[in-house]
């Protein structure tokens, strides 16, 4: 799994600047955007970049184990949601 890591300035000394980041966070719920593909994760990355060309995005696999859990358990509930709506759409 894949998150988006984005720092508070940009990095003068990598080690020092390494405290000073957060994950890409859902506005409303606060749970972290997760990727499954490094591809995608890169894409969104660069486009965050290129909007924001001040601040430094990078993409990143630690995760913290609590973030990782709730941003996994929104994805799953997400799908049953989707695949809910989908099967009483074709009910109809």
């Amino acid at each position: 799994m894949y998150a988006i890591k984005v720092y508070l300035s940009k990095p003068k000394n990598f080690i020092q600047n390494e405290k000073n980041y957060y994950l890409m966070r859902d506005m409303e719920d606060s749970v972290v955007h997760v990727f499954t593909r490094r591809e995608r994760a890169e894409k969104m990355a660069q486009l965050l970049q290129e909007e924001n060309p001040r601040m430094h995005i990078s993409v990143t696999e630690n995760i913290p184990a609590p973030a990782l859990a709730r941003a996994l358990k929104k994805k799953s509930e997400d799908e049953k949601e989707t695949t809910t709506k989908e099967s009483n759409s074709q009910n109809d």
